[in-house]
């Protein structure tokens, strides 16, 4: 399945595809994205919008709601690697 690709092949994946597995890895079983994934965090559809808007300087408001409380330092990576994958153009 997608947790099993090994890093140099995620290296060479388009960033969407990237952005895939690490959601997949990462982020699925808490959150969901379209119908798949946990129920335990919030909903994800519509986040790369989202983080798009963010990295432009819009929408802070809707990024603090999203990002309320204290986030652990190896989910910030997380986060960070799922947001450049989804804003990486190839």
């Amino acid at each position: 399945g997608l947790k099993s690709v090994d890093e140099k092949a995620l290296a060479a994946m388009e960033p969407a595809q990237r952005g895939g597995v690490l959601f997949s890895r990462h982020c699925q079983s808490c959150h969901s994205l379209g119908n798949s994934g946990g129920h335990e965090g919030p909903k994800l559809d519509g986040i790369a919008k989202i983080l798009e808007n963010r990295l432009k300087g819009a929408h802070e408001a809707e990024m603090r709601q999203l990002l309320k409380g204290e986030i652990p330092e190896d989910s910030r990576k997380r986060i960070e690697e799922v947001v450049q994958a989804l804003t990486t153009r190839a």
